[in-house]
């Protein structure tokens, strides 16, 4: 079973791999980039299967972990989750949290979606970090859910897209 330090990292995983994503997915000058780079899913990217990889685990997620009544998929995903889609011992007040649940919905901002990620999909994924990141009253976790917030929507910039 990981630890709290363990998830913590899984999470901030997530959302670097999603801003890279989306940042630099369609510069195949980078060796994760490159057309057939991946070993396990043929014909794709390294970080292309990986974001699919990622949507998929999320969108299906809420099949093994039931949700509330007019809920939407995402919002029994806790940062109890196990990389097997276990979850035990969640507290919803506290493990649905901004740094955990919106570091994971930053993955559906990416260039690819497998053909599987649909608008509906996008759509959930904004709605459930906009309401972990108002539920939330601690500093740490509205501050990266603000983060979050803002790359979901478009309004995180890339530094390294500026002109020089």
């Amino acid at each position: 079973m990981l630890g709290s330090a363990d998830n913590y990292n899984w999470s901030r995983a997530l959302w670097r791999t999603a801003v890279d994503a989306a940042w630099f997915g369609d510069r195949g000058n980078l060796p994760e980039n490159a057309p057939g780079a991946s070993s396990h899913y043929r014909g794709k990217t390294r970080l292309q299967a990986r974001m699919e990889n990622i949507q998929g685990f999320y969108a299906n997620f809420y099949r093994n972990n039931p949700v509330e009544t007019n809920a939407n998929r995402f919002s029994s995903i806790c940062q109890d989750l196990q990389p097997d889609g276990a979850v035990a011992g969640c507290d919803p007040g506290y493990g649905h949290n901004s740094y955990f649940v919106n570091t994971a919905m930053c993955a559906y901002v990416n260039l690819w979606d497998g053909q599987t990620t649909t608008p509906e999909i996008r759509r959930e994924a904004i709605e459930e970090a906009v309401t972990t990141t108002i539920e939330n009253d601690r500093y740490y976790q509205e501050s990266i859910g603000v983060y979050t917030l803002m790359f979901l929507t478009g309004n995180f910039p890339n530094p390294m897209a500026v002109p020089r």
